[in-house]
């Protein structure tokens, strides 16, 4: 290669590098999507353990996610060093014990999530580089450049690579692992051979389903020595050269396995038993929580249209289109074989696209298998699909080059090839950085999509800790969310999960004492889609007006309601709900009345559950009465809230309000009205009483309830 030549090469590279690099190296700090916490977290614990030497302890999932722990650990070194010295020890991924000790040393969480996200992206970058130096030789330089510029714009690559998470490196690592075999099968290149092997050892330490590169591998090199090991008189000698590099292959790749993990150091049996015992259960099990599939709620397997829906969906018209004059470009060019092509090249190209189109189906086919299916399962094929449908662009642009005299040679192909990269760009970018916001705008786009599949992983819910951590008492807003998985990163008050609600065991009371504790929800857009919270608290927040909603691309995403401008839910309060502020200060949460008919001359108590919600300057008097027909007033109480005055009372506190009252003798039988006021002892003005539910004011005193009184 000459050196003009060769610095060509490496120029194009660096620039296909730079353009995988941008849409997935900016602004990594932004939000955090599910289970990043936890990675994090298990990097935390893996560098703990390099540290100490306690290598069994680097086996922290049976994923294993081991290269995912590595960048994670290296974001650690980078950012906050001092963390081995710092934590006491290993920390449970499960909870935020990681996040208490990163903060009381002035670390921030998503700094450190940053940071390992900015390694594991170059990894990736790097990764992607060099499978597209194989595709170059492979594939042809223009085919190569163009599938690659393709799948540095495709959105869900994009979305799942920018993540300290599996998907985005495994799906590189075995796209290399695949090319740089083929590689090594058309070139002789033993330098290939070790890449994938390398490669595949890694995919391999990053997440399980990736094994799967052992029988595709071995299956491409069969497929490439076919006519050779079925020919009787060269196939002994055809044998050692098929089996051979097979052999150096999965031992290279077993070899990278055993260094690249410590655990397996020193506990290597025990270690792959847990690896392969957990992740078939993995596989097989069902989804831990429900998901959302094609309108319904699921808890089991989702069934067989699952990924290839997802892959409609999370595809793009450019790599739909380009698929199609794939096909469409494999059957004229048999036909009608270019002559400035040989036959060699063209039949070494064909191999590839074939290769990859195998390694994408029987992939699908292999992940379709478990009853446990999420889309971002699907990322390793989205790269040999995009390569393939970069094939079909080049070719449609030769053919309109070959039938376009007047185009000038030196610019038809990059004129022509530049309208499917800018058009990809332009659908991926558009959603930057909320890349997993992108649906296919043919099938109808985000709004249409939240109707097939499941949306939310975090995106969002940055804006959310925005809009609360702007708020004067941010510190100390309490807000309510489902999971504090994503927002524990950013939120600067204290989250708390509806995991209270749930609990069987607490009494009503105590959950309605807790509930009047927030400040705040958080309802996400899987919340009630996935319908993640009982359908009864997603009905009480349906029937409340937002404070504040969130939207990305004019889809909404969250809700942040007020707590403190709203109604017990009815299924937490003790006895039945208040609806009724007064003067902005005193809020009725529950109450609780007799609920059978009174006897005259009976004794019952009323009890009021009062909350202080503002400001209360100086004592307030209520006014307590049971009312009948033509304003007949049977009994009053006039004074104090029992307890204490409400000039003492602090803000939020609850205070149970009761009374005893006695039915006098010579009441005449019928319905009877519970009123309740609040007034200044001094001038004798009422409080203003406020609807919650209506946001009006309503008529005073207000009619809390009515008794029904009987004779004896």
């Amino acid at each position: 290669m000459a050196a003009s030549t060769r610095l060509n090469h490496w120029l194009l590279l660096g620039l296909a590098a730079v353009a995988i690099w941008l849409p997935r190296g900016l602004q990594l700090g932004r939000y955090v999507t599910d289970d990043e916490q936890k990675w994090l977290a298990r990097s935390a614990n893996f560098y703990w353990a390099l540290d100490h030497a306690d290598f069994a302890a680097t086996r922290q999932r049976e994923h294993p996610g081991v290269t995912v722990m590595w960048a994670g650990a290296l974001g650690f070194l980078w950012r906050y060093a001092d963390y081995v010295h710092d934590a006491p020890g290993l920390v449970d991924w499960g909870d935020n014990e990681m996040d208490k000790i990163v903060r009381a040393h002035g670390q921030q969480p998503l700094q450190l999530l940053a940071a390992g996200r900015a390694v594991l992206v170059l990894a990736i970058t790097l990764t992607l580089a060099l499978a597209l130096r194989y595709a170059m030789a492979l594939l042809g330089t223009k085919t190569a450049l163009v599938g690659f510029g393709l799948l540095a714009f495709d959105p869900f690559h994009i979305a799942l690579s920018r993540l300290l998470h599996l998907d985005g490196l495994v799906s590189s690592l075995m796209l290399l692992a695949v090319l740089a075999f083929l590689a090594f099968l058309q070139h002789e290149n033993s330098s290939a051979l070790l890449v994938s092997a390398a490669a595949a050892g890694l995919a391999w330490l990053t997440k399980t389903p990736a094994f799967f590169l052992i029988p595709l591998i071995g299956l491409t090199a069969l497929l490439y020595q076919r006519s050779a090991l079925f020919n009787r008189k060269v196939w002994r000698a055809q044998l050692l050269r098929f089996v051979w590099p097979l052999l150096g292959w999965g031992l290279i790749a077993l070899a990278v396995y055993v260094i690249g993990w410590p655990a397996m150091w020193v506990q290597p049996l025990r270690t792959l038993r847990y690896v392969f015992s957990e992740s078939l259960a993995y596989a097989t099990g069902t989804h831990v929580s429900q998901i959302y599939f094609n309108g319904r709620v699921l808890s089991g397997d989702p069934g067989l249209l699952f990924y290839p829906l997802v892959y409609l969906w999370r595809s793009t018209p450019v790599i739909w289109i380009g698929l199609l004059l794939a096909v469409l470009e494999l059957f004229w060019s048999r036909a009608n074989p270019p002559l400035e092509e040989p036959s060699k090249a063209r039949s070494a190209r064909e191999f590839t696209l074939a290769i990859l189109l195998l390694f994408a189906v029987s992939y699908g086919l292999l992940i379709t298998v478990g009853a446990k299916k999420l889309d971002r399962y699907l990322l390793p094929i989205f790269a040999p699909l995009d390569l393939v449908a970069a094939l079909g662009w080049l070719g449609l642009a030769n053919r309109v080059r070959l039938q376009k005299r007047s185009f000038k040679t030196s610019f038809a192909l990059p004129v022509l090839l530049t309208v499917p990269l800018i058009w990809q760009a332009g659908l991926a970018l558009n959603t930057f950085p909320y890349f997993l916001t992108y649906f296919n705008p043919w099938l109808g786009g985000l709004a249409k999509a939240s109707h097939v599949l499941m949306l939310g992983r975090g995106e969002g819910l940055d804006l959310v800790a925005a809009y609360l951590n702007a708020k004067p008492e941010a510190a100390t807003l309490k807000t309510l969310v489902t999971s504090t998985d994503n927002l524990v990163y950013s939120s600067q008050g204290p989250l708390v999960t509806t995991s209270f609600i749930k609990n069987s065991e607490m009494p009503t009371r105590e959950k309605m004492l807790r509930w009047l504790t927030l400040d705040t929800a958080v309802i996400y857009v899987n919340d009630w889609q996935r319908q993640v919270a009982p359908p009864a608290f997603l009905d009480f927040f349906a029937s409340l007006q937002p404070e504040q909603r969130i939207r990305i691309n004019n889809f909404e995403y969250a809700r942040i309601y007020n707590l403190r401008q709203s109604p017990v839910p009815p299924f937490l309060a003790a006895g039945a709900p208040g609806y009724i502020t007064w003067g902005q200060a005193i809020r009725l949460a529950a109450y609780e009345l007799p609920t059978t008919s009174l006897k005259v001359g009976e004794r019952f108590t009323t009890l009021f559950y009062l909350q202080n919600v503002g400001p209360i300057a100086h004592n307030l008097n209520e006014k307590i009465r049971v009312v009948g027909p033509n304003n007949h007033e049977v009994a009053k109480v006039d004074g104090w809230p029992w307890g204490a005055p409400t000039s003492t009372w602090q803000r939020y506190d609850v205070w149970p309000d009761g009374h005893e009252f006695t039915i006098p003798t010579d009441t005449p039988a019928g319905s009877y009205r519970v009123e309740l006021s609040f007034y200044e002892p001094v001038t004798f003005d009422h409080l203003v009483a406020v609807d919650l539910r209506t946001r009006q004011t309503t008529s005073d005193p207000v009619v809390i309830a009515e008794l029904k009184v009987i004779e004896q």
